[in-house]
């Protein structure tokens, strides 16, 4: 350490040799000259305070007090030689303590960051070690919120889609779903992800946002029933494939509040007559702009 700082500060020093087993190393100043002994001629250096053979001014040379290593802890001499005897396993006992209580501080901390991560990011701390692998499983049991919008451009591909079903299936309790922008996401791809999570998963889903899915049609909406039927708040914005026949499937949601189908050419004003007809009677909100075969006046 003292010669990494000196080193820092532009000022040379001596480089200390390692002495052999059994000897020891000792560092003494005596003017502007620094001497190290050992058990063998070959293990002293000395370093004179002038001018080098270029003429640069070498400075004050420092001495350097010895330091004694002494690895892996108090007694290590001892335990090496009784590797896997009684003393051994007493220190690997305390350390293994020790390391439980950083590991539980460790979590501790973790799992106040991992609501901030998305899913990409849990998926690539999975491999730090199997401490982070365990305090992220933990964390995905209990995560709510599934974003799935992070993996668009994976989503709805073939050779992504037994992956994605497989991230799916980490989240037993989750109850919101995002696959915003996913514009490889059609309907067979949607039912498969639904078709991968747990059981009580589904029934407790309350809210899927499907902004710029445009690859959807009405039979993804009719999976979406099928699965989800307790399914709250529903955005379909940007869904330029869903038309009227929607309206027929979403009337099944007993429990839907929220609505949106804003951006959606495909629907017309005949869609007012269904809406009617089928009555939802837990809707509160219902949004539906920018469409365009209801021009100004719909």
């Amino acid at each position: 350490r003292e010669w990494r700082r000196s080193q820092s500060r532009g000022i040379p020093t001596l480089r200390m040799a390692q002495p052999s087993h059994g000897s020891t190393m000792t560092g003494r100043s005596t003017g502007n000259t620094t001497h190290e002994s050992g058990t063998s001629s070959h293990h002293s250096r000395r370093k004179i305070n002038g001018r080098s053979k270029s003429g640069r001014n070498l400075g004050e040379v420092r001495s350097i007090r010895p330091i004694r290593i002494n690895w892996g802890g108090e007694n290590w001499s001892t335990l090496r030689m009784d590797w896997g005897g009684e003393r051994h396993q007493q220190a690997l006992a305390k350390n293994m303590k020790t390391n439980d209580r950083d590991y539980e501080w460790l979590g501790t901390w973790l799992r106040g960051v991992f609501p901030y991560l998305t899913a990409r990011d849990l998926l690539c701390y999975l491999t730090v070690c199997r401490n982070w692998k365990a305090e992220i499983r933990k964390h995905q049991a209990e995560r709510k919120c599934l974003d799935l919008d992070v993996f668009w451009n994976m989503v709805g591909h073939r050779e992504y889609g037994a992956k994605i079903c497989g991230l799916v299936s980490q989240f037993p309790k989750c109850t919101s779903i995002k696959l915003t922008c996913c514009n490889s996401l059609n309907d067979l791809s949607l039912k498969h992800i639904l078709e991968a999570m747990p059981t009580d998963c589904k029934r407790g889903i309350d809210s899927i946002d499907l902004f710029y899915c445009t690859d959807l049609t009405e039979a993804g909406v009719a999976h979406v029933v099928d699965h989800c039927p307790n399914l709250r708040i529903l955005n379909l914005t940007f869904c330029c494939g869903i038309n009227n026949d929607a309206i027929i499937h979403l009337s099944k949601l007993q429990k839907l509040e929220i609505l949106n189908m804003s951006s959606l050419a495909d629907i017309t004003k005949d869609i007012w007559k269904l809406f009617q007809e089928y009555k939802f009677i837990s809707l509160k909100t219902l949004i539906i702009e920018n469409c365009s075969q209801f021009g100004r006046r719909g």
